[in-house]
């Protein structure tokens, strides 16, 4: 069995990538939606598909601080936020993302342009180690966790202090999806 793993920014992907490498593969490139995989390989389209899920306020700040660490841009987080550069350009990372979709939700990247789900299996950024160890028992594959780090790792650490209302308000709209599926709280 050989699955497919979305990678999303700011998920713990590379410790996931290594974790899960040989039984669910990173496709196409780094950070490429579950949509544009399928599109480039639809033979993996009855396979399954993992990708990990993070509370989307500490994911937002997290990669906000991220782009902006490694020079991608050098705006404020108002504007960033409502504008997000991920890898030189507007609402977009590389070549796969609708420009009317918004790469801050995790719909974005985890369903097609009807908004069908594309993945089969989450994996919560919170509890990787359970979320790998599920994955083992239940596809009886031999993995365990392998955590890397990065320089700028803990970028989304004390998130909710950089937020106003307005702010917050905003992200739950665009990741209403998410926050609705997985519970989450700005907390």
């Amino acid at each position: 069995m050989t699955g497919t793993f979305i990678h999303i920014p700011k998920t713990a992907g590379k410790t996931l990538k290594h974790s899960l490498n040989t039984y669910f593969i990173r496709r196409v490139g780094r950070h490429h939606t579950a949509a544009s995989v399928f599109e480039h390989h639809p033979e993996l389209r009855n396979n399954p598909t993992v990708v990990s899920v993070r509370n989307p306020w500490e994911r937002i700040w997290s990669l906000y601080k991220y782009t902006k660490d490694i020079h991608i841009h050098n705006i404020g987080w108002d504007t960033w936020l409502y504008s997000p550069i991920l890898n030189g350009s507007v609402y977009r990372h590389y070549d796969d993302i609708e420009c009317d979709r918004n790469p801050l939700s995790l719909k974005t990247w985890v369903t097609d342009l009807d908004g069908n789900e594309l993945v089969t299996d989450y994996i919560m950024f919170s509890d990787l180690s359970g979320g790998v160890s599920t994955m083992a028992e239940k596809y009886k594959i031999d993995v365990e966790l392998e955590t890397r780090t990065h320089s700028i790792d803990g970028k989304g650490a004390g998130y909710k202090k950089h937020y106003t209302d307005t702010q917050r308000d905003y992200v739950a709209d665009v990741c209403a999806w998410e926050i609705d599926k997985f519970n989450f709280k700005f907390q």
